[in-house]
């Protein structure tokens, strides 16, 4: 049953990436655009030699780096001050935009269900976990 469920999440991760992915459809920007324009929309700013670093796990160089952040300022969704980079307004606006549009993505197939269906689920999902043994790490 644990196969199933993790199966199921593993499911609602990947129809979440997708709807992500077509909500950046009409923005044509590269991938790792998008996760340092991500990056500067949490931390507000930082040096382009940090976001590199908290970024490198995607295995993007620093000159790929470097070239997404250009393409970002070029657009006006980031401003350079010396090192320092730091999300625009305007840079925020769409980020923001582009997560309400991937929340409506994904949230739109689930309203075909009642208020009752949702509760019903919630229940059996506190039932199903009642039942599981507790793990000592």
């Amino acid at each position: 049953m644990m196969a199933r469920v993790n199966q199921f999440l593993e499911e609602l991760i990947a129809f979440r990436d997708d709807a992500h992915l077509a909500a950046w459809q009409g923005y044509e920007e590269n991938g790792h655009a998008r996760e340092v324009l991500t990056y500067l929309w949490v931390e507000k700013q930082a040096v382009l030699g940090i976001i590199h670093q908290s970024l490198s796990y995607r295995g993007f160089s620093l000159e790929d780096t470097l070239s997404a952040a250009s393409e970002l300022i070029r657009k006006g969704w980031v401003s350079r001050e010396g090192d320092l980079l730091r999300i625009t307004p305007f840079g925020r606006e769409i980020r923001r935009t582009i997560e309400a549009t991937t929340d409506r993505y994904y949230f739109t197939p689930l309203i075909c269900f009642s208020t009752s269906d949702l509760e019903q689920t919630e229940e059996l999902i506190k039932e199903f976990r009642k039942g599981m043994p507790i793990m000592d790490m």
